[in-house]
């Protein structure tokens, strides 16, 4: 016997309870997004990791889907298309089913740079297997099911460069939260991104002993269990895929106000993180700031 359990996400799913207890031996196969499954669910050797797609899986996914020959022009388009969709297999689908309709791959390309967010959204034409989701609509179940504060970082974290956000980042924010912010002589110039500020930091703040890490840490599980962000141990920086980033902006209810939030207040906490003897360095997240 064989079963599948697929798209077996919810880290809340005891998925054990659901397995059989037959004295005939068969087997079970489970897909899944959420890196906290146990490991005891599977035996040694049989859990395997499957990561993006690599250039060359991702330029034959494309051509199979947008049905053009494969010459030396072509080849040299597809990586451009691949590399600017992060070699995403459906938003590659998608790509090759729009170009296999109406457009070249530089016209894709082009089009993909002018209206992101719409293709974004858009699914493909016909599937085999029924699959109806977008890009956006993927991300936007995944999103669903986080908390609040998680949601928030991830919102917060859309505004940067999506790669190397360093996690150190919000907690000198945390640490220095009721510092009074001066612009142009104006105090607090702008109530509303303060007022984000404040909603996504005070849970992380103990009354007595300050930013409290391991809450935050819960926060950064909470997203990789969905596979909405990749947490790199050893440089402590958060990494996003560049389409969920661009999803995770849409999903922003107040742009302007975390727009400004996030060039004024973090350029200020930058400033007192230094003072305090804080020696990492910011200017790879602020500079890539949209």
């Amino acid at each position: 016997w064989l079963i599948i359990f697929d798209n077996a996400d919810d880290p809340t799913l005891n998925l054990g309870n659901y397995f059989p207890r037959v004295k005939q031996m068969g087997s079970i196969i489970v897909t899944t997004r959420n890196s906290s499954m146990p490991a005891s669910l599977a035996l040694p050797g049989y859990r395997y990791t499957i990561g993006e797609l690599d250039i060359s899986e991702a330029i034959e996914l494309l051509f199979k889907h947008a049905e053009i020959n494969e010459s030396a022009s072509n080849q040299a388009a597809a990586l451009e298309v691949v590399q600017e969709l992060g070699c995403f297999a459906l938003a590659i689908a998608v790509a090759g089913a729009y170009i296999s309709q109406s457009y070249t791959l530089l016209e894709f390309l082009k089009e993909f740079k002018k209206h992101k967010n719409d293709i974004l959204k858009e699914g493909l034409p016909q599937s085999a297997d029924g699959y109806q989701h977008t890009v956006f609509s993927a991300f936007k179940l995944s999103y669903s099911k986080l908390s609040t504060n998680a949601q928030l970082l991830l919102q917060l974290c859309s505004f940067f460069h999506y790669s190397n956000v360093p996690v150190a980042l919000f907690a000198i924010a945390g640490e220095n939260l009721d510092t009074k912010i001066t612009v142009s002589g104006e105090e607090n110039p702008c109530p509303e991104a303060s007022e984000i500020l404040h909603t996504f930091l005070c849970p992380y703040i103990e009354s007595e002993d300050g930013w409290n890490s391991f809450k935050f840490q819960k926060t950064i599980v909470e997203l990789t269990n969905h596979s909405l962000v990749s947490f790199h141990k050893e440089t402590q920086m958060l990494t996003f895929h560049p389409l969920l980033h661009s999803s995770a902006q849409n999903m922003v209810e107040r742009p302007k106000e975390m727009h400004v939030l996030l060039h004024w207040n973090y350029l200020q906490k930058q400033f007192l993180g230094e003072k305090q003897g804080c020696t990492i360095n910011y200017t790879c997240s602020l500079v890539h700031m949209e």
